[in-house]
């Protein structure tokens, strides 16, 4: 009896405890480093977060519509961030981007950029928009408003 509640303890310390060599997000050889380049230079994988934004967001305000086609047009898993995403990404020791130091991405417009979170109180077709200036958020009509769209996997 005494056996078996040491086995079974021991296989509940085994599966709460960490794998200390698991891969990073970014794969096997990136530990270390917050962001990783991919795809010829076209995407970057955030190590923090794990996920992968384009390096250069779309140059050209879209609606919401047509920023949604945008992303998915980019391949599987490419979609329209949620707001929750963009915080993955700011330093607010920044502005103009508030990105971190020496971030990989190339940005264009310290403007207003799509989100796929609806806005839970207020008109219905509301979604956030992330604003790369200082980082923050506003509302966005779905139906007549452009903004700017940075797509993320």
């Amino acid at each position: 009896m005494r056996t078996l509640a040491l086995i079974l303890a021991l296989a509940a310390l085994v599966l709460v405890v960490p794998r200390v060599d698991a891969a990073p997000p970014c794969g096997p050889g990136t530990l270390g480093q917050r962001f990783v380049i991919l795809e010829r230079g076209t995407a970057v994988c955030d190590n923090t977060s794990g996920l992968v934004w384009e390096r250069r967001p779309d140059q050209s305000p879209r609606t919401y519509q047509d920023a949604v086609a945008w992303c998915a047009a980019k391949g599987p898993a490419w979609q329209l961030p949620g707001i929750k995403d963009f915080f993955t990404l700011v330093d607010y020791a920044n502005a103009n981007p508030p990105l971190p130091s020496g971030h990989p991405f190339v940005i264009v417009y310290n403007s207003e950029y799509w989100s796929v979170t609806p806005v839970v109180q207020g008109n219905p077709g509301d979604v956030w928009t992330f604003v790369l200036d200082r980082g923050r958020t506003f509302s966005g009509s779905i139906d007549g408003t452009v903004d700017y769209v940075w797509c993320v996997r």
